[in-house]
């Protein structure tokens, strides 16, 4: 089984990892290791802060765990060019994670869930918050959005 939780990060705050356990409710162990939170360092004055936190797992047809890494960061961040979502895989055995696929969030929106067909080598997603305010679900291989119904985003 996969799953996010609160993890403790800096300043007293909580952001989300993901887990991964057996069956029977035994092992539960972290796969995922989102940064921790880093407050604006100059009083108002600059716009450097970032966070980041990972959510929804999907297993992938080989195996391994992909999840949606979101990074909220400010313009004159270190982090300000993972802003946006990304989806990432791990090996749940251990291991690293890599950034797979990476959506701008100006103009591309965010991804807000992936589900992964067992028929398929890549994911899907289901997108929102984009510049004219729709959803969609994409195929995020090739970058196309899938026809649905107005407002029903549906996998």
């Amino acid at each position: 089984l996969a799953y996010s939780a609160p993890v403790d990060d800096s300043f007293g705050m909580k952001h989300s990892a993901i887990f991964v356990m057996k069956a029977d409710g035994t092992g539960a162990r972290q796969v995922s290791h989102p940064f921790a939170l880093e407050p604006d360092t100059c009083e108002g004055q600059c716009d450097n802060g970032h966070a980041s936190l990972d959510h929804s797992p999907a297993w992938t047809p080989d195996g391994k765990l992909a999840y949606i890494r979101m990074v909220y960061s400010g313009d004159e961040s270190p982090r300000v060019g993972e802003r946006g979502t990304s989806v990432r895989i791990v090996d749940p055995a251990g291991g690293g994670d890599t950034r797979r696929y990476y959506l701008e969030p100006r103009a591309n929106g965010l991804i807000f869930s992936i589900v992964w067909p067992t028929s398929s080598i890549h994911p899907f997603a289901i997108l929102g918050d984009r510049p004219d305010k729709t959803f969609s679900i994409r195929n995020l291989a090739t970058n196309t959005d899938i026809p649905s119904a107005p407002g029903v985003p549906s996998i």
